[in-house]
């Protein structure tokens, strides 16, 4: 189980918590977060929690088979994330009359429960509305808008918020024991502990870091950029991830100008200073608005050599347009 520390600490967690000790627990939950690898961790923190006479200790036999996937009163669903069918649920609507096995009551955890067509859900909708005696599910959805409000209405929300920096980069450190990882994982996650992980495993992310800085001091006319270009991170599996960190750079330049603490840390500070000596507060307003206004046209399929060469041309016109005094 992933984060344990930071999900215990967060306000989703310590809302069921609540409920559990006060008894009020309620037949349904919807667990909501983009942070799919989070929401997983929290569910079975929640699980832990409900069915542990310790409080979720994660050491007894209890949350031990929790954990294996092992208990029988305890059902995880769709941990790959797959298309949910009526058929599924039918599965789980039929399971769940039957009596609990171990620990007097059952819980199903239905994961990535916006993959559920509209006919599954309204198949759990019956169940949801007249539930089966000590039977709690729960639904972890990235993307609440796909649920129907049918169903929505039947549960009690739980949002999972997003994690400071300082969270993050704590988790990521624990984790690999490299301050430059950790730094550059809680910069690019937006707080999100799964997106963190993700990017602490691919040494990508730190390189194209190093490429963003580059390209930024060797764009100084307008014949740079063409062969600028022909690098790697323009190519589209590399230019959104390229976007963030220009966003996070420009960030960092903006608060090198004050006194406030860097996104990165120690990490490329010293290139931060740089591109502050060159750009004047006004110009990185109008620069992250720049990158912000071609994220969009990338998402809308525009030629990405047109948004790449936008964006360096538009870097360029702003940095003489907005010259630093």
């Amino acid at each position: 189980m992933q984060f344990e520390e930071a999900l215990k600490n967060s306000n989703a967690y310590k809302s069921l918590a609540k409920d559990a000790d006060t008894g009020n627990v309620a037949h349904a939950y919807m667990f909501v977060s983009p942070d799919e690898t989070a929401l997983l961790s929290l569910a079975e923190l929640s699980a832990l929690r409900l069915f542990c006479d310790n409080g979720g200790c994660g050491k007894c036999p209890a949350c031990a088979k929790i954990l294996h996937r092992n208990h029988s009163d305890v059902v995880f669903v769709n941990e790959d994330l797959k298309k949910i069918k009526v058929e599924d649920v039918a599965d789980i609507v039929d399971d769940s009359i039957v009596k609990s096995n171990e620990g007097g009551k059952k819980l199903y955890v239905i994961c990535g429960a916006d993959q559920m067509t509209q006919a599954a859900q309204n198949k759990l909708l019956k169940t949801l509305e007249e539930p089966p005696q000590d039977v709690i599910f729960f639904l972890l959805t990235s993307n609440e808008q796909a649920m129907l409000d049918t169903v929505r209405s039947r549960v009690r929300k739980i949002a999972l918020e997003c994690f400071s920096p300082d969270v993050v980069y704590n988790e990521i450190f624990k984790k690999t024991g490299s301050s430059e990882t950790a730094e550059v994982a809680a910069a690019c996650s937006g707080g999100m502990l799964g997106k963190a992980d993700k990017i602490a495993a691919d040494e990508g992310y730190k390189l194209i870091y190093s490429e963003a800085f580059d390209i930024l001091f060797k764009l100084t006319k307008s014949s740079d950029v063409a062969p600028l270009l022909g690098r790697k991170v323009f190519v589209r599996e590399n230019f959104g991830i390229l976007l963030d960190v220009m966003s996070i750079i420009f960030r960092d330049v903006l608060v090198a100008d004050g006194d406030g603490e860097l996104s990165v840390g120690t990490f490329e500070k010293e290139n931060v200073k740089k591109l502050a000596a060159e750009f004047s507060a006004e110009a990185v307003g109008k620069i992250i608005y720049l990158i912000n206004d071609e994220r969009k046209k990338l998402f809308f399929n525009v030629s990405q050599t047109a948004v790449a060469e936008n964006l360096l041309m538009g870097i360029l016109q702003i940095k003489y347009n907005c010259k630093k005094q």
